[in-house]
């Protein structure tokens, strides 16, 4: 199962606001509005102690901070407030952080007396001396037991110099210039922690990026490694520009998402030491695209989960890439693409072949995708003609990529999801019932995975007042709610959906006038019940019970609520038939369809 903190996802708009508020939070901020965690637990990140300034419930926000493994909201009086559109308040003292920590890092901390497992930085260098002060900095300001352990590939700058004069290091040097792959090698088989994560030597992490991957991945021993999302900031401003969300798909997926897509960036993933190992520093042709040797072999040995929060701030420059024998400047974009698809295509294409005739459609599809984006064209069209249709929604979708137009075909009947927030339940019932499904899915609140991200099913999305008008397809309907994933109800069709309501209501009424209660088993968006669905619930409860006066009582509100809604004559069709009226229970039923 996917990892969740009970908070709902956030928007391109929001992901963008947070992270400037992450980048400028002064040691304290007041939260002037009810925040569900999510805020809270950047700011915790950023090395920033939150307090609470709403008059509402701080205990949500508590739960997410204690389940994140962060520590709870402060006290006392803020240097800032933060309001509802994540901008600070006027007169705010925002001064800039001083030049060498420009995420105002937090001090280094102690091994606490839990012994919480070391974690091992590891930075691989080569004539970076104007750059690597500030990420060191970022590295040495963890809020968990870390040693920062530094590579330096043979560099002939001030490189060795600027090392030699920052404390709480352990410095490698290796000569002369051998490439990265190389420094890796060397790293790993140094490091003394338990997981490490590397970090480039022009980026930057937070005082608890750390601290709340490290505790996500030694939470959960079945898991290899764990990704997290990744700013993006002006290398010349500091400024942020993007937000980059690590892939969503549950986490034994994470195989199929690593072919088509880089999930997520190194400096924002933490893995287990001895899965480092396993993988080995990658193939050493490997100049430029290492992520994806790494990716590629991570997924391989075991689950690989997400923590929805941003903790790594990746530099966008046009610095020199390539070793010192062949570089190039990533502004040239046509000698980029062309360098980077050299060193990585034949990498990828080895990956392919050592897999093997491909016994599964989706992951046969997927490859395909990423041959094609790797230039591999004529091996993604062999892979791609072993599938013969009719085809999903999705293989229709990448067949289209790669130039094969080609008419999806359905078995009768759509799926239609309702999404009603917590992160991971979308993937979750998507990893559960979309395969080979017409899909369309509703959506309560924004999707992480819906931007940067591809959801690897195909289908619509969207949020409407009423299904009926998201989904154009006659029946029957397998509706699931996200909140409940293991549950499908089937309907004969959107006439069974009461309109006008949110859809997790209406599917809530729709599951209690079909005699199944839902039952959610993850948090989902905290909200009121309607007056629909628990007016249905309750008439359920009361058959249930053998109490079908009680049962009336809430039936006859509900066909006043709502008569030309199906559920509701089902329900006073079988509360008539527990009183005993059969004519009365017949005439309902038939009204029911």
């Amino acid at each position: 199962m996917a990892l969740s903190f009970g908070f709902r996802p956030r928007s391109d708009v929001e992901r963008s606001r947070i992270a400037q508020v992450m980048r400028d939070a002064p040691p304290t901020v007041a939260l002037a509005f009810e925040d569900d965690g999510f805020t809270a637990a950047c700011l915790r990140i950023a090395g920033s102690t939150p307090i609470w300034g709403s008059c509402g419930d701080p205990g949500p926000c508590e739960a997410v901070l204690a389940r994140l493994g962060l520590p709870g909201l402060g006290h006392g009086e803020a240097a800032a407030t933060l309001l509802e559109d994540l901008s600070y308040e006027a007169g705010a003292d925002l001064s800039p952080p001083p030049p060498e920590r420009a995420l105002r890092a937090a001090p280094p901390a102690e091994v606490d007396a839990a012994g919480r497992p070391l974690v091992t930085i590891l930075v691989c260098t080569f004539e970076r001396a104007h750059l690597i002060r500030e990420a060191l900095a970022s590295a040495l300001a963890q809020t968990w037991p870390c040693e920062v352990l530094v590579v330096d590939d043979g560099s002939r700058d001030a490189t060795p110099e600027v090392l030699a004069g920052i404390d709480g290091l352990r410095v490698l040097r290796q000569e002369p210039n051998q490439g990265k792959p190389r420094a890796l090698a060397r790293g790993l088989a140094e490091a003394r922690g338990e997981a490490i994560l590397v970090l480039d030597d022009d980026d930057l992490l937070l005082p608890g990026s750390v601290a709340v991957l490290a505790h996500a991945l030694f939470s959960r021993p079945e898991l290899v490694a764990v990704w997290a999302d990744t700013v993006v900031f002006d290398g010349a401003t500091g400024a942020p520009m993007a937000v980059k969300p690590a892939c969503r798909w549950p986490g034994t997926m994470a195989g199929q998402a690593v072919i088509t897509t880089v999930p997520a960036m190194p400096g924002a993933t933490l893995v287990r030491t001895s899965v480092w190992r396993t993988v080995g520093p990658g193939d050493p042709s490997l100049v430029r695209g290492q992520d994806m040797d790494l990716f590629l072999s991570l997924s391989e040995l075991g689950p690989i989960e997400a923590v929805p929060l941003p903790t790594f701030f990746y530099r966008e420059h046009d610095a020199l890439r390539g070793s010192a024998a062949g570089q190039w400047r990533k502004s040239d974009g046509a000698t980029h693409r062309a360098r980077f698809l050299s060193y990585v295509r034949p990498v990828f294409e080895r990956r392919y072949e050592a897999r093997g005739p491909i016994t599964d459609r989706a992951e046969g599809h997927a490859w395909a995708l990423g041959l094609w984006q790797r230039d591999s064209r004529s091996l993604a069209l062999y892979e791609l003609a072993r599938w013969p249709g009719p085809w999903s929604e999705a293989e229709a979708w990448i067949r289209g990529q790669l130039g094969r137009k080609t008419r999806h075909q359905f078995v009768p009947g759509v799926l239609v999801v309702v999404d009603d927030g917590d992160e991971g339940a979308l993937e979750e019932t998507l990893a559960r019932h979309a395969h080979g499904q017409r899909l369309f899915v509703d959506l309560e609140v924004p999707r992480d995975p819906l931007g940067t991200v591809r959801l690897a099913w195909g289908g619509h999305y969207g949020a409407r007042k009423h299904l009926g008008e998201l989904v154009r397809a006659p029946g029957p309907w397998t509706v699931v709610c996200s909140s409940a994933p293991g549950q499908v109800l089937t309907v004969s069709g959107p006439e069974w959906i009461p309109e006008g309501l949110p859809a997790p209501e209406a599917v809530a009424a729709v599951a209690a006038a079909l005699g199944a209660p839902l039952v959610r088993t993850r948090p989902g968006l905290s909200r009121p019940d309607g007056r629909v669905s628990m007016l249905a619930t309750r008439a359920r409860t009361a058959l249930s019970a053998r109490q079908p006066g009680a049962a009336l009582h809430f039936v006859e509100s509900l066909l006043t609520e709502r008569p030309g809604w199906r559920g509701s004559w089902r329900l006073a069709g079988e509360v008539f038939a527990a009183l005993g009226a059969a004519t009365e229970s017949e005439r309902c039923l038939q009204r029911a369809g």
